[in-house]
């Protein structure tokens, strides 16, 4: 999961959380 996290570093941490939040 936080593998993506990487691919995401565009977007903000709390984009990102809404983004797992599904």
């Amino acid at each position: 999961m936080y593998e993506l996290l990487g691919v995401c570093e565009n977007a903000t941490n709390e984009e990102i959380k809404r983004g797992y939040r599904k």
